[in-house]
């Protein structure tokens, strides 16, 4: 058997290559290899009902396969679940000879939705018995008999679950229940038809009584039973029961008989209620039955499918009696007795009601099990099924098959043999002369490890001849290359029967696409002489595959989220050209760079980059370099011409920055060349691979190649591209070993290894960093040609996305410092190329020079930070950033200002002096001095280092001036100047403003500052010294930046309502925008409480992305509600002023709040601003729902009814359900509080039906309606929150009369009667959303056209009593039938008009009572001796009243006595005589 592993990509992009075997394989595990043989079964979706858990499923087969291998008592059959668990099964029947096998297997989950697998193994000649036939059934089943028993009469039935509730045979002589060999599935029992004819014992199936385990509450019994059709006897013939009789009594659990009629009763019995029922027929082919009770509701089913139903003895308890189960015998009541003629199989009882789904599923199962399973084909186990790998053999086959060719020689063979083996039994040979068995190939292009394991072994005279001296046995891979490479050689004169495991480590040019491995055995003697044996090929691959990132560079342009491209030198950017990436043109003195935004992590990772590389179209010049930079340094290119972008130069370039590796595919020669300030190299080589290390080695020559050929660039102009592979590989400790290898056949599957070094030989060489950049630099010097890449693809094991990037840092200073104190900067991270939006995740950076008060690497959020640098020496230093984490986005700059209001990268250049102006002005709230602010007048001691004044108790003038940073020069809506005590200062030195101040003791003196407006400013000043002062030429800059903030925010709108209450006027709609206004405002006075009453603005402040909150007043305790947006950007305006469209979810009255994040104005905080109360908030529209309710009729006794022309009431009134929405449709759950709840009962409009919409009376109009409407009932409001839904109920009160006239004699009908919701609308206007709604409620009951009759009668005056009969009666659509559904109409004779002048009524006679099923006692008239003839008229309620005379008028029944007459008018139907 060959078993491949295909779940992973090993190979191409992201491709899967998919091994198919030689013979029919699966993927599944291995239950275990101790087992030889397995077969898949599958379980059809379509053949189970519903999901079911824990089911028993019946398999059956008969199979030559099983009779072959598996043991003769089936001892070692199993059945397992893909992953190797084994199921519980039961074995019904095995028989060895014929393989024919009966099981029940417990499945823990069979869908509904999809196959479900599962593996019959076999083949364990020592396997114990693996059934557990307890397992096999859930916890419900009380007992299952399979009947498989073939005893005779008083044979003992075994139960299947661990309860062991037995059974046995009941017969008397050979009347019994027999034995059948071929049941529904394997053996069952068929019972006689007939009695015990006079003998002691009746013939029976029983089955001992176990008590109650929770049958009283809730069961299922079941039986496959075989009905034939000639049933004998009295009625109710079991197929199965349990009880003390089987009908006509409440004395039984259950039972499942068949009728003479051979339809099927069923029952169960609570207390004194037998509740009875019956459904579905008996067939004469084998059906399922069961019978389930769930506590509610009693189910019958045949087949699965639901026959009949009952509540009768809903909630109550069933009675469990101490009597057994029975199939084919039952007692009736009075002792009867039946019998069943047909046969049983499959007898079951649970506790628990199975449902419909379990139980047609099961009838699916064994009625037709073809259609249930699908069984595969026989696999060999072994030694592969054990293993997940991409390639194994064992061997354990008849012939070798097509994956493997064999090529002989000298009378050579090659095969599979039982000589000897690794495992189980067979395994390849060789022998008899030169042999080569050859693997086909095998893609492992997309691997990273691999390798390659076996087992051999030499012969031996006791199982094979053994070779000799030169008969060795050799094992080769096919490399890259197309070479063959020795794995191992093992000599023909060894040790006879030697034997050994092997495992080989693939190298790397082993993954490719056409791997093959060969044994080959190089001599021998024809004949069967000279035997090697292989066994157990097993290849594998790295458990790591690879991550890829490519491009093929099919689009017009290169995608910014993948590339970011540089130029500096030259005009030509980086970009696709004709689908390629075209890094320079055939034009001299380019430098360019592309930057791949990946992040490949380096410590123990493994990198490989292929590419398709185009150099042509000019004179050879200069090349391209692939390299490897810190990720934690931003790109930029080195220098151009034969440094390739990647190497410094002796014109001040600088190398590549954070550069580590740089590989450069030189055309010109010169990158290999210690010349132009690089360092190391052999010397001047054209078209070669040369490699240069990291920065810190000053990019020094590491190795590299001789002149290629063919060489680098390509003749023409359009020619076949070279494909080159780059591996770097750091894994286990070991290196980096870098390699590069180059593909010139076109194919892409010829690789030839370059150059390979070993990085860590290198001392100068630094560690791998964390993370790499991958960039390509492009170059032409004085010679030129065409630079381009196509299908780039980039593998490793770990492969990282560059995530959110800074886009660039800026430094902010005030652009003069001082050696003998330290210099506040603030360092911004930006998100977008202007900095307009910070990048305020986590940030750690190293910053430069040098010098940094707390270290040079710190971390920082919210976008910005403030550093101090110390700088003791006066000069320049350069502020730069030396690294970060996450990096920047590759060949961004660091931008600095230095006070002017601008950046630029020449603004990183900040001086420091020995001597100047000291001044740290706070920051300031906008409009609000700032007092005593100190400027000192320093110079740095010479000794200390300190700051010592450099003149004190003097008056000296100052000249300031003022420049905006934040905003800068331009973007202001309004240009405000500073005050230094209260005098405007000059925007920029020329217009700088002088200002006297009295230098004091130390040199300090004191201003006040103030500036009217928010934003970040740079304050100069300046010393001069004059002759006047004694220090003529001295000059003594100073500055400082401080950032102005508002005083807060003025938060207000049109709903602005200070009451805050249910009393504020109807504002917006919840989730209705409505405008905000937020202003930022500057200082009026301490304590302000009211920052929209007179205070200035501050027209420069901008702010994005400030929070937005709301708060609820009003209701108290309501939903707080949501506002929408979030948040707002604040922008520059004149104004000040933010309309923001805002919206909240919620119904009330509501406070609004602009609470900017902390820090994040400037690295500052700013106040917050809160509005007064806004609103009235009220609901879009309600939502209705409709429960149309049902009528109730008037009279149940029978099929339920209401007469034509009687009153009927709600059994379920109508009611709505009102959800009050937002516009986008969220419940507003604050509608239903008082005062904020606008809805009242009389705002819902409703129209009742006046006629029926389907049924018709005689003369064609819808049957009429008159209807008693009362008003309905809205719950109240409420004083906390609810869910916010309100409920109208139509009233209990209303009644329905369908017009009682001559015109509606019509048959029985079922109301339809369409009731309408037409309007509902609250006094704020807020309506229902789709009124009016129509609804019908539902009748379970018909409208009868009823009457009252009294039968005319005549006798002889002298009979003792003359009885009047008298019913109820209905129109059934032909004619006027006995109402036997009416038990519930009273009759009093009380409502008697009597005439009695020839009669009494009777005094012993009942005078009033119930009709029952529409008759009565008849009357009794007792005669008073007189002839004559009395009218008795019956005063009856309307809707009993009946045209008699057909007037038109609705008429009391009369009825007519006559005494002393024997022949009367034609409607004499009752007459009496002595």
């Amino acid at each position: 058997m060959k078993w491949i592993r295909t779940n992973r990509p090993i190979s191409g992009f992201l491709a899967l290559l998919v091994l198919m075997a030689w013979t029919a394989v699966s993927e599944a595990a291995w239950f275990n290899p101790d087992w030889n043989y397995r077969k898949a079964i599958q379980i059809q979706a379509s053949q189970v009902v519903g999901d079911l858990a824990d089911f028993a499923v019946m398999f059956r087969a008969t199979d030559a396969d099983l009779a072959n291998s598996a043991q003769a008592d089936g001892d070692d059959i199993v059945f397992a679940l893909e992953d190797g668990t084994q199921l519980d099964h039961e074995l019904e029947r095995y028989n060895g000879s014929t393989g024919e096998l009966v099981a029940w297997i417990r499945i823990p989950n069979l869908s509904a939705s999809a196959n479900t697998n599962l593996y019959l193994y076999y083949g364990n000649p020592s396997a114990a018995n693996q059934s557990n036939p307890v397992g096999a059934w859930d916890n419900d089943f009380q007992m299952v008999h399979h009947l498989e028993e073939s005893g005779g009469r008083q044979t003992t039935l075994e139960d299947s679950t661990a309860n062991l509730n037995g059974g046995d045979l009941l017969g008397q002589g050979n009347n019994y229940p027999t034995y059948l060999n071929n049941g529904i599935v394997a053996g069952a029992r068929a019972h006689p038809g007939q009695f015990a004819n006079g003998q002691s014992e009746d013939p029976a199936v029983r089955f001992f009584d176990f008590g109650d385990p929770g049958l009283s509450t809730s069961f299922t019994a079941e039986a496959w039973a075989r009905v034939s059709g000639n049933q004998s006897g009295n009625d109710h013939h079991p197929i199965l029961w349990k009880g003390n009789v089987i009908g006509w009594g409440a004395n039984y659990l259950f039972r499942i008989a068949v009728r003479q009629n051979n339809g099927v009763t069923w029952g169960v019995t609570c207390g004194n209620t037998e509740a009875w029922f019956d459904g579905g027929s008996a067939t004469t082919g084998w059906a399922h039955y069961a019978i389930s009770f769930d506590g509610t509701t009693t189910r019958a089913y045949i087949n699965g499918q639901q026959v009949a139903a009952d509540n009768d003895c809903s909630g109550r308890t069933l009675n469990v009696t101490s009597q057994p189960y029975r199939s084919g015998y039952g007692i009736v009541q009075g002792n009867g007795e039946t019998i069943l003629n047909g046969d049983v199989d499959e007898i079951r009882i649970s506790t628990g009601a199975r449902s419909g789904g379990w139980l047609r599923t099961h009838y699916n199962n064994l009625s037709d099990p073809g259609a249930f399973f699908v069984v595969g084909n026989e696999e060999t186990g072994g030694f592969c099924s054990t293993l997940t790998a991409l390639f194994c053999d064992d061997f354990e086959r008849s012939s070798l098959g097509p994956d493997w060719s064999v090529v002989t020689s000298s009378g050579g063979d090659a095969g599979i043999s039982a000589q000897t083996s690794k495992s189980p039994v067979r395994s390849l040979f060789t022998s008899s002369g030169l042999v080569e068995v050859t693997l086909d190939p095998l893609d492992l292009s997309g691997l990273t490890t691999g390798t390659v394991a076996y087992w051999w072994r030499r012969g031996d005279d006791s199982f094979s001849e053994d070779p000799d001296g030169g008969e060795d046995l050799r094992v080769e891979y096919l490399d890259d290359a197309g070479n063959w490479d020795l794995i191992d050689r093992y000599p023909g004169n060894g040790t006879n029967g030697e034997s050994g495991d092997v495992v080989f480590t693939l190298p790397p040019d082993a993954f490719h696409s056409d791997f093959q491995i060969r044994f080959v055995q190089e001599s021998g003697n024809s004949g069967n002489f000279d035997f090697w044996h292989i066994d157990d090929v097993v290849i594998d691959g790295s458990a790591s595959p690879l991550t890829c990132a490519g491009d093929t560079f099919g689009t017009a342009s290169l995608s910014p989220d993948d590339w970011i491209t540089n130029v500096s030198s030259g005009s030509f950017t980086p970009g696709i050209v004709n689908g390629r990436l075209r890094m320079t043109e055939a034009s001299g003195n380019q430098a360019t760079a592309a930057t791949f935004q990946n992040l490949i992590p380096g410590a123990d990772n493994y990198v490989r980059l292929e590419f398709d590389y185009f150099a042509y179209g000019g004179n050879g010049a200069d090349g391209l370099t692939i390299v490897l930079s810190d990720a934690a340094v931003t790109p930029q290119p080195g220098s151009f011409g034969g440094s390739l972008g990647y190497a410094q130069r002796n014109n001040g370039d600088p190398g590549f920055a954070g550069g580590w590796l740089g590989i450069g595919l030189d055309e010109f020669g010169n990158f290999s060349n210690a010349t132009e300030g690089r360092v190391g190299g052999i010397g001047f080589v054209r078209d070669a691979v040369a490699i240069r290390g990291a920065a810190q080695s000053n990019y020094q020559y590491l190795g590299g190649t001789g002149s290629l050929s063919p060489g680098i660039d390509q003749p023409g102009n359009n020619p076949t591209p070279h494909r080159y592979r780059i591996i770097v590989d750091s894994r286990g400790g070991v290196g980096p070993i870098v390699s590069v290898e180059r593909d010139v056949s076109g194919t892409g599957n010829s690789f030839q290894q370059l150059v390979q070094l070993d990085l860590s030989s290198f001392p100068n060489q630094p560690a791998t960093p964390q993370n790499f950049y991958l960039s390509l630099t492009g170059s032409t010097g004085g010679s030129t040609n065409i630079h381009e890449l196509d299908n780039l693809q980039l593998c490793a094991e770990k492969l990282n996305p560059v995530g959110q990037l800074v886009d660039h840092f800026e430094f902010l200073h005030d652009g003069t410092a001082l050696t003998c104190q330290p210099e506040t900067v603030t360092v911004r991270a930006c998100e977008n190329s202007d900095c307009s939006v910070l990048f305020t995740d986590p940030v750690n950076v190293t910053l430069s020079p040098s010098g940094w008060v707390g270290g040079d690497t710190f971390s920082f959020t919210g976008g910005q930070a403030t550093r101090q640098l110390q700088i003791t020496t006066a000069g320049t230093a350069s502020l730069a950033i030396a690294s970060s984490n996450p990096s920047t986005k590759a060949f961004t700059q660091t931008l600095c200002d230095n006070g002017s209001g601008s950046v630029s990268a020449v603004a990183c250049e900040l001086t420091f002096l020995d001597a100047g102006l000291a001044f740290d002005i706070p920051d300031l709230t906008s409009h609000q001095p700032a007092t005593s602010v100190q400027i000192s007048a320093v110079r740095r001691d010479n000794q200390t280092g300190a700051c010592v004044p450099a003149f004190e108790n003097v008056q000296r003038e100052v000249s300031f001036w003022s420049t905006y940073v934040d905003p800068g020069p331009t973007g202001r809506p309004e240009s405000r100047q500073v005050f230094v005590d209260n005098t405007a200062v000059g925007s920029g030195q020329s217009n700088a403003t002088p200002i006297s101040l009295q230098f004091g003791t130390g040199g300090i003196a004191e201003v006040d500052v103030l500036y009217p407006d928010a934003g970040l400013i740079n304050l100069d000043a300046i010393y001069l010294g004059s002759a006047a002062t004694g220090d003529d030429g001295l000059q003594m800059p100073g500055a400082d930046s401080f950032v102005s903030i508002p005083a807060g925010f003025c938060v207000t709108s049109a709903g602005d309502c200070p009451a805050g209450n249910a009393t504020c006027p109807a504002f917006r709609k919840a989730g209705q925008t409505f405008d905000l206004s937020i202003t930022a405002v500057g200082w009026e006075q301490n304590g302000d409480g009211d920052l929209c009453q007179g205070n200035p603005i501050t027209p420069n402040f901008r702010l994005l992305d400030i929070p937005l909150s709301s708060s609820l007043v009003q209701p108290a305790g309501g939903a707080p509600g949501s506002v929408s947006p979030v948040s707002y950007s604040h922008t520059r305006s004149s104004s000040a002023e933010e309309i923001v469209a805002a919206e909240v979810s919620e119904v009330g009255v509501f406070r609004f709040e602009a609470s900017p994040v902390p820090g994040s104005y400037l690295g500052r905080d700013v106040p917050g601003g809160q509005s007064v109360p806004i609103g009235r908030f009220y609901p879009d529209r309600f939502q209705v729902s409709v429960d149309p309710g049902e009528f109730e009729a008037q009279c149940t006794t029978g099929s339920a009814f209401v007469y034509t022309g009687q009153a009927f009431e709600w059994l379920v009134t109508p009611s709505l359900t009102i959800e009050p929405l937002s516009v986008q449709g969220t419940r507003t759950r604050n509608y239903t509080f008082t005062g904020f709840q606008r809805l009242v009962a009389s705002d819902v409009n409703r129209s009742y039906p006046t006629s029926d919409t389907a049924a018709v009376d005689t003369a064609g109009a819808f049957m009429a309606l008159s209807p008693t409407e009362v008003g309905g009932n809205l719950t109240a409001p409420v004083s906390s929150l609810g869910s916010g839904v309100m409920l109208y109920d139509f009233s209990a009160s209303d009644r329905f009369v369908y017009n009682k006239t001559s015109d509606s004699r019509i048959a029985p009908f079922v109301p339809q009667l369409e009731f309408s919701v037409t309007s509902l609308t609250d006094s704020d206007g807020v309506a229902a959303a789709a009124a009016p709604y129509l609804f019908t409620p539902a009748a379970a009951f018909d409208v009868r056209f009823g009457r009252f009759t009294l039968e005319n009668v005549y006798g002889p005056e002298n009979i003792g009593s003359l009885a009047m009969p008298f019913r109820l009666e209905y129109w059934d659509g032909s004619r006027f039938m006995t109402h036997t559904d009416d038990s519930c109409t009273i009759w009093n004779t009380a409502d008697l008009t009597n005439s009695a002048n020839h009669h009494s009524l009777s005094t012993s006679a009942p005078s009033s009572g119930n009709f029952s099923m529409g008759e009565a006692t008849p009357l009794e008239l007792v005669p008073n001796g007189t002839r004559g003839t009395d009218s008795l008229v019956w005063n009856v309620d309307a809707w009993l009243e009946f045209d008699w005379n057909d007037d038109g008028v609705l008429e009391d029944p009369l009825g007519l006595a006559t005494f002393g007459v024997y022949r009367g008018h034609d409607r004499v139907i009752y007459w009496q005589e002595r």
